[in-house]
């Protein structure tokens, strides 16, 4: 039990939004990449949407139906979901996607329009043979692009499963942003600076904040 679960206690408190009152032992996650406090196993989406009740009865549907994560089959309901990840259940036409509400908590919300659609954070950059370059995403992806204006700490939109680029999301002035580290995580605003190790931004209560440049994920509207 303790190898493969968690203690209520001692989980981060980024997941207690997701939980049901019942749950007191919960599914580790395995390794994946994102870090533990940005991420939860998908046997507690599954529980939460009301899938299913026990964790027998959700990998029942994981060996039986399809569920599709940034739409790719997933089968292991210890696999670790991250934000903006989305989880899709094609059999009744429903599609979730994890994000953080105001509080940086993590939080499943239904969408219904591009739904193939996910943005991920640039974390690296190198070229490669011929020229390429090689982007490094924040979800584990790696892509290779003809684009050199794609830099370190700007964010993509994807078109899943191609991987391919929609758009391009610079961390400059006036981009929007989503902070999901530090005390600030959960909040959101507009980029007034960028300095080489942190970013100015305003809040919607018309705040001036300064937090470390890997805090911040550009966003656009999905």
């Amino acid at each position: 039990m303790v190898k493969n679960h968690l203690k209520r206690l001692t989980i981060p408190t980024t997941w207690k939004g997701v939980l049901r009152k019942e749950d007191k032992f919960i599914v580790r996650p395995c390794a994946g990449p994102h870090a533990r406090e940005q991420s939860f196993p998908l046997n507690l989406i599954i529980k939460k949407l009301g899938l299913a009740k026990t964790s027998k009865e959700v990998r029942h549907i994981l060996n039986t139906k399809k569920v599709l994560v940034d739409g790719r089959r997933i089968r292991d309901d210890h696999f670790p979901v991250g934000v903006f990840d989305i989880v899709s259940f094609p059999d009744i036409k429903k599609h979730v996607r994890v994000l953080l509400d105001k509080r940086g908590n993590l939080t499943i919300v239904e969408v219904s329009k591009n739904t193939t659609q996910k943005i991920s954070r640039v974390i690296n950059r190198r070229i490669i043979a011929k020229g390429k370059l090689q982007i490094n995403l924040l979800d584990g992806r790696n892509i290779l692009t003809d684009d050199k204006t794609i830099k370190r700490g700007d964010s993509l939109v994807l078109e899943l499963p191609s991987q391919k680029i929609v758009k391009h999301l610079p961390l400059k002035e006036g981009s929007q942003v989503i902070l999901v580290g530090g005390k600030h995580r959960g909040d959101s605003g507009i980029i007034k600076n960028v300095s080489a190790t942190k970013i100015t931004y305003e809040n919607k209560d018309k705040q001036i904040i300064e937090t470390l440049r890997p805090f911040a994920y550009v966003i656009t509207e999905l």
